[in-house]
């Protein structure tokens, strides 16, 4: 019997092994660095967004032609930015997005408060 290449397969095998286990815990770790790990954002003070939503509705906080509203200064952490986002479905509901982070360009992660419950392709 040639254990010649017996050692030569078991030396291929070992490597391959290891080649497997650095693969994987390479996807092990971009998962756990990518994955949303809270779904509440701990950023925002969601008593003030509260009461931002609330104050659009009776007209104390007005939006631009854009949809914008610069917050008052007692207010200001209810957006990572000191602004929100106003947006109308229909005339008496509203979206209003509350930035906890912006990224780079149009990229945003932040809070969503409506004023009737969403429905799917609205």
């Amino acid at each position: 019997m040639n254990y010649s290449n017996f050692s030569k397969w078991k030396w291929l095998a070992a490597c391959g092994c290891t080649a497997m286990l650095i693969v994987f815990a390479c996807v092990v770790i971009l998962f756990r660095t990518f994955q949303i790990t809270n779904v509440v954002d701990e950023t925002l003070d969601y008593s003030k967004c509260r009461t931002v939503f609330d104050q659009i509705g009776n007209g104390k906080l007005v939006a631009d032609r854009y949809g914008k509203v610069e917050l008052p200064p007692g207010l200001k952490d209810a957006s990572a930015n000191g602004y929100i986002y106003v947006t109308s479905v229909r005339h008496s509901e509203r979206i209003v997005l509350f930035p906890s982070w912006l990224g780079k360009g149009k990229n945003v992660r932040g809070v969503i408060i409506c004023s009737k419950n969403l429905n799917p392709g609205t």
